[in-house]
């Protein structure tokens, strides 16, 4: 680090002033800014202005984001200066993962190759320029990153305290905007386990854990409706079997998806249903006996037909990181920045994609891998990646959306390590791992392939003559109408 340029301390700030610049540009040309899947967030800003209040939770939903659109748009008169401020979030979101990379491997040069990969995964760039708790989620975890490894090496009790303090207010604020964090105490704990043989890390993690637990008990006893917000027991039965139940039975689109989509899913569902009513002799149908039933299908699909459901969960990973784009990112890139053109908003996005799984796996070399974790927070980090890809893929239905945090904070840090330690000539050395990696890039780009061919041509309906009908509208006002429809409804198969 001593050795370090000039030039080399300036690279990192003007990657990060492109950063804000590349989200600028995206923002300036944005048409639309209302969705279907956000929209209950948006609605909820004017129910604050007309009502007052609303709760903060209802259901899954979380309202603290509404507040903030509300303080922009009502008290600012500026809902614009939202999407800046999403912008700035994400870009400091990106320094402090540069600092986390730069700390942890004491090389400038990888975090500035993290910066340049990052500034063209467009995804990320793109997102900012939604109104949802994506980019605060992203913002939050990477905070938690810096402060878990400013604990870990910690020496002084002092610092302990700052850093477990400062932890435990992080992760119960980020419940009020998402619910990702909230079995981090479990995930504290099991790390505590793990470094019994240090004493050290085992008191910092298992102290970690309870001081988290505690600040949810002080917070249940200073402001009870406050706790009743991140508490998870507050989220009735029926919305948890609601949200979990597309995620673990084969009624989701294709498989895992987040709505039954196709009319066959529909019916299915709707069949199973009334017949599941007359086996247990229900007449009156309610939201408790559906989520009884909810239950019982997925409970029934997992004893029944296991390596279906293991299969479900791999096709909810491999469409979580998948060819498809993701579909709000699409969509104002598709009405703004590249003027309904498909294919160049598709190239956009997706190419960056591409090629971050394709360099990860072109990059890979055991001697890389055993050295990145040899460092000893390298555990600590690699629980945390398990712990948010089965929080964002396997806990409930897949969405492309969910592939972002994970991309940023987890698979390019790893990528940018690789890539500074990768060699060309290791490709001719090493032929054996050459040809695994030959075949891993050929496996995945097979299975991208059939993803688009489903997309393309198996339903053809539901995306490329969706679009169609959106690009070939003369009515730009129209357009933005049928962009914020949900495909499905225009789906005939």
């Amino acid at each position: 680090m001593s050795n370090v340029s000039l030039a080399d301390k300036r690279l990192p700030k003007l990657l990060l002033a492109l950063h804000f610049v590349h989200r600028m540009i995206i923002l300036f040309t944005t048409e639309l800014f209302e969705f279907r899947d956000y929209s209950i967030f948006l609605d909820a800003i004017d129910r604050i202005n007309t009502y007052g209040q609303i709760p903060l939770r209802q259901g899954f939903n979380l309202y603290l984001i509404s507040y903030i659109g509300y303080f922009f748009k009502y008290t600012l008169r500026s809902p614009y200066l939202f999407y800046v401020l999403n912008a700035l979030i994400a870009t400091f979101a990106s320094y402090l993962i540069y600092y986390f990379i730069v700390k942890s491997t004491r090389n400038i040069k990888i975090g500035a190759i993290y910066l340049a990969s990052l500034l063209f995964y467009n995804e990320f760039i793109a997102v900012s320029s939604i109104f949802y708790t994506q980019v605060f989620e992203i913002c939050f975890i990477s905070l938690l990153l810096v402060f878990l490894y400013r604990l870990h090496y910690s020496k002084s009790v002092r610092q302990m305290i700052l850093y477990g303090t400062c932890i435990s207010v992080l992760i119960i604020l980020s419940l009020f905007f998402k619910g990702t964090m909230r079995y981090m105490w479990l995930l504290f704990f099991i790390l505590s386990v793990i470094n019994f043989k240090d004493i050290h890390l085992f008191l910092k993690y298992s102290i970690l854990s309870l001081t988290i637990v505690f600040s949810g008990l002080v917070l249940k006893n200073v402001s009870p409706r406050l706790y009743s917000v991140i508490n998870s027991h507050s989220i009735s039965e029926e919305s948890t079997w609601g949200y979990i139940f597309l995620g673990h039975t084969l009624y989701g689109g294709d498989g895992g998806e987040g709505a039954l989509i196709y009319p066959e899913n529909i019916t299915r569902y709707q069949t199973n249903y009334e017949n599941w009513l007359l086996s247990k002799s229900i007449t009156t149908p309610s939201d408790k006996a559906e989520s009884e039933f909810r239950k019982s299908e997925i409970l029934a699909f997992i004893r029944n037909e296991p390596h279906k459901w293991l299969g479900l969960q791999f096709n909810k990973l491999a469409r979580t990181y998948g060819v498809v784009p993701e579909g709000s990112t699409f969509m104002i890139l598709f009405s703004g920045l590249f003027n309904y053109n498909f294919l160049a908003t598709s190239l956009y996005l997706q190419i960056p994609v591409i090629l971050i799984f394709i360099l990860l796996l072109l990059s890979f070399e055991p001697a890389i891998v055993r050295k990145l974790i040899s460092r000893k927070f390298a555990w600590t980090w690699v629980f945390l990646f398990i712990y948010f890809v089965s929080a964002t893929t396997f806990y409930g239905p897949y969405q492309e959306r969910y592939r972002i945090p994970v991309i940023v904070i987890f698979f390019l840090p790893a990528l940018s390590y690789q890539l500074y330690m990768f060699r060309i000539q290791s490709l001719y050395v090493r032929r054996r791992l050459s040809m695994c990696k030959a075949v891993g890039i050929v496996c995945v780009c097979s299975i991208w392939s059939f993803q688009a061919y489903e997309a393309l041509v198996v339903n053809e309906d539901r995306y490329l003559n969706y679009i169609n009908t959106v690009r070939e509208s003369d009515d730009s006002l129209r357009q933005i109408e049928l962009l914020d429809r949900d495909p499905a409804l225009l789906y005939k198969r």
